[in-house]
């Protein structure tokens, strides 16, 4: 049989010391409506957007974000966004799209979850907003929170719900 040592409890049977976060403040935002874009320009998800003001310039912010995307033959990018700057997103590669998370379906049945996880280090103690911004390859239309076949039928079609979380973690 295992067990599991808290880190409290090393503490106290060989005196290690552990410098162990707390959290300061957790602050959330949903989506339950449906939105859609068909353009090769990123945008805001209108809605989608949470604001933290760290306590101090140490702490850290813990980004947790759960999308819902659907579309039929489009290809969806997103990228994660502390203001106006892309904070969590890959290398530049040639022609190939910088993104948090790239998607790609074939199926207009389906939606994907789509989830985000990222520590930040602001170094700030100003209000900052947390967003997802997110654009297609401009073929055609993708979806947040929807199917893109949507059809009014009780079997089929799910409708969905995003969230971000953010939690300020203290040093």
């Amino acid at each position: 049989m295992s067990s599991i040592l808290r880190v409290d409890e090393i503490q106290k049977t060989n005196g290690t010391s552990f410098s162990m976060g707390k959290i300061g403040q957790v602050l959330q935002t949903t989506k339950t409506d449906t939105t859609s874009i068909s353009s090769s320009t990123f945008a805001q998800i209108s809605g989608f957007s949470v604001s933290i003001t760290p306590s101090a310039t140490t702490s850290k912010i813990l980004c947790m974000i759960q999308l819902n995307l659907g579309n039929n033959s489009t290809n969806l990018y997103t990228r994660l966004m502390r203001d106006s700057t892309s904070i969590f997103q890959s290398d530049s590669a040639s022609n190939r799209p910088q993104a948090t998370y790239g998607y790609t379906s074939s199926g207009q049945y389906a939606m994907n979850p789509s989830p985000i996880i990222y520590m930040d280090s602001p170094s700030s103690t100003s209000a900052l907003a947390y967003s997802v911004h997110w654009r297609s390859d401009g073929s055609a239309t993708g979806y947040m929170n929807r199917t893109f076949g949507d059809r009014d039928n009780a079997n089929y079609d799910p409708r969905g719900t995003s969230s971000i979380v953010v939690m300020e973690v203290l040093a």
